[in-house]
This record gives C-alpha cells, sequence and structure tokens, in this order.
C-alpha cells in the first residue's frame, strides 16, 4: 500500500475511549456524558472532529470539536 497524503495532526488532549463531558458553549451543545467512539479530520475546519456514544453505548449523531468537549 503507498500512502499518498499524509498530514501530521497535533495532539488535542482526547484519545479513543475517553470519557468526556459535553459541553454546552452558550446553547450551542446538550450537555452529556459519553464516550469518544471514533474521530476524523475535518478539511475544511482543519481540526479534528470527534464522534461520541452515550453512556448506553447508543451512538450520538453530532460531531464534537474539541472545545465542545472536556475530559473528565
Amino acid at each position: 500500500v503507498k500512502i499518498d497524503c499524509l498530514k501530521h495532526i497535533n495532539y488535542e488532549g482526547f484519545y479513543l475511549t475517553d470519557k468526556v463531558n459535553v459541553l454546552s458553549n452558550n446553547g450551542k451543545n446538550t450537555p452529556k456524558v459519553g464516550y469518544i467512539e471514533n474521530l476524523s479530520y475535518h478539511f475544511i475546519e482543519k481540526r479534528l472532529s470527534y464522534f461520541l456514544t452515550d453512556l448506553n453505548n447508543k451512538k450520538l449523531a453530532k460531531r464534537y470539536f474539541s472545545d465542545d468537549i472536556k475530559k473528565i
């Protein structure tokens, strides 16, 4: 396999399976607690986006950025 595109991304303080609080950010988000299930690079925002599951392992539809979540 030949690597076609490789981009260095700075560590934002989160790993997969970390337990996090979703911050309200002035009403932008509904506060909740969950686990990081997946992450991907957002090319328009030029930073990582995080996908969460709640405490019952239900996937949350919304994607979050590092300023939307806080590690517990």
